[in-house]
């Protein structure tokens, strides 16, 4: 067929297609050279994608090892600095003075103020604390100082949780006499060191709310300690079994003295709870109750406590 074209002779010379098509030999000529052309600029751009593609290789490998180098150094760094601060601080401890009180801060932050002197705060601090281990005698194995040295102090001060009418009372009224001394001083708070101040302000708030206690329902005057358990069991009746696996270590019976003083402790941890059954019949003939669906939890809350008594009696058993 005339025109008909060998590739393979094409791609070689243009003499060859002028022996098949004589009178296409030119046009043929020019396009072998166009298609030779062709074929060097694409191997052009090949062999450019392939130099560019190692560059970009190379160059993302300098920037990894740069990375790597700036990494270690700041590491390095701050292992020294490490060092060298755990060094600087043991020094500082080895040389460190015992802590005293220098003469410019005496009387700023070591020595009371003249004002808390007096008026004798420090002294209706401290009675303010003797106070509360008088009104909830339970408590005192927990006073500050209280050691195995003072056991025969804790046995003649401790008794168990009193929910009595008196004994609520008795709390109340502390707390409410105290307030008026602390108020009777009049001392100037302008005048007192800054942990005076804080002292003064938290024993105000402390005996306005019966000892702090207004959790546990301590405040005759509100009637709270009639209304029985609520839904947290909040309340002291809750937690006897936690005072008793804290108190009892003292009362560790050597003599028949001794076991006739745990049992006298025990016989009181049985009036309290007379003691408290009685304060809410009183609150119920007096209308202080809670609605019907608060005493219900109340209820479900402290047989959660005593389970083994609530289920099979007064014993447990």
């Amino acid at each position: 067929m005339a025109g008909y074209i060998d590739l393979q002779s094409y791609r070689k010379s243009a003499i060859n297609v002028s022996v098949i098509s004589p009178g296409l030999s030119i046009e043929f000529a020019a396009n072998t050279m166009d298609v030779n052309d062709n074929t060097d600029f694409v191997k052009a751009n090949v062999e450019f994608l392939a130099n560019t593609e190692k560059l970009g290789k190379r160059h993302h490998e300098e920037k990894r090892r740069v990375l790597f180098f700036v990494v270690l150094f700041l590491v390095l760094v701050a292992i020294v600095i490490l060092i060298a601060g755990i060094i600087l601080i043991g020094s500082s401890r080895a040389n460190k003075e015992p802590l005293a009180c220098s003469k410019p801060l005496a009387a700023q932050t070591c020595e009371y103020s003249d004002e808390a002197k007096s008026l004798r705060f420090l002294n209706f601090l401290h009675d303010v604390q003797e106070a509360y281990y008088e009104v909830f005698p339970w408590e005192i194995p927990l006073k500050p100082g209280v050691m195995d040295t003072a056991v025969l102090k804790v046995k003649q001060r401790f008794k168990p949780y009193d929910f009595s009418e008196a004994q609520t009372r008795k709390i109340s009224d502390k707390a409410r006499y105290l307030l008026d001394k602390l108020k009777n001083m009049r001392l100037n708070a302008d005048l007192l060191n800054p942990r005076e101040r804080k002292a003064l302000a938290q024993v105000k708030h402390y005996l306005k709310h019966s000892f702090g206690s207004t959790w546990f329902r301590t405040n005759y005057y509100t009637g709270n300690w009639l209304l029985g358990p609520d839904i947290f069991c909040w309340d002291r009746i809750c937690r006897v079994g936690d005072l008793l696996s804290s108190s009892l270590m003292y009362f560790k019976p050597r003599n028949v003295d001794d076991l006739e003083l745990l049992k006298e402790k025990l016989l009181l941890v049985k009036k309290g709870f007379g003691d408290y059954m009685r304060n809410l019949q009183y609150g119920i003939k007096a209308g202080m109750v809670r609605p019907v669906e608060a005493c219900q939890r109340g209820l479900q809350a402290i047989t959660s406590k005593y389970t083994k008594i609530a289920n099979k009696g007064e014993k447990g058993k």
